[in-house]
């Protein structure tokens, strides 16, 4: 959940009050290139976890906060969760991130160059300080169709990053059932125009 703005830490002190995680994504370009969230786990389907949500939404907005988007993810393992690009779903998509390890001083607009050419782009959490100097980087790649295209696309990602000798922490695939405010990330991340819903049905 993305709020406008975390002002003196009010965000983190209500996060930790509810048992919530905090974090300050901050995006390498866009409308809003700082963007403060709440994030957590949940199990069960996806009325209680909306219903959830906007609990939260409705006790942020009573603590003075305004929230500006709900995002609620699966992991691809789910059930429904589409395999190809004739099951996709309007409205929803998947969305990976490649946790990176960055010297300091590294080339980051050279990195960013490589990564738009898979349509993906950075960003970090501005909370979030190593102890052993080493920079966190995150970049982030969305499909609109479905799993196949997606982990094909992921995979070409992967090893356009493994060519610049980069050292990966991780790297990770959630779908997005449902985003109230996709407007948030634009001018950061540009989904595209190939929408597999049309190309599918011969359009």
């Amino acid at each position: 959940m993305t709020v406008a703005a975390d002002r003196d830490g009010a965000l983190q002190r209500f996060a930790a009050a509810h048992g919530l995680k905090c974090l300050h994504i901050e995006l390498a370009r866009g409308a809003q290139p700082l963007q403060p969230m709440l994030s957590w786990r949940g199990r069960g389907g996806f009325g209680p976890q909306r219903a959830r949500a906007e609990a939260v939404a409705a006790q942020l907005r009573a603590a003075g906060l305004a929230p500006v988007r709900i995002k609620i993810e699966a992991a691809p393992g789910n059930r429904g969760v589409p395999r190809h690009d004739t099951d996709a779903v309007a409205g929803r998509y998947f969305e990976s991130h490649i946790k990176l390890l960055l010297p300091a001083g590294a080339d980051l607009a050279a990195l960013a160059a490589r990564v738009a050419g898979h349509g993906a782009h950075l960003s970090r959490n501005a909370l979030r300080t190593r102890e052993d100097g080493l920079d966190e980087r995150f970049v982030t790649q969305r499909s609109r169709g479905g799993l196949e295209r997606t982990q094909a696309d992921l995979r070409a990602l992967l090893d356009a990053l493994d060519g610049m000798g980069l050292r990966r922490a991780g790297a990770e695939t959630e779908y997005v059932v449902y985003d109230d405010n996709l407007a948030v990330d634009d001018g950061w991340i540009d989904m595209g125009t190939d929408d597999p819903l049309a190309r599918c049905a011969g359009r």
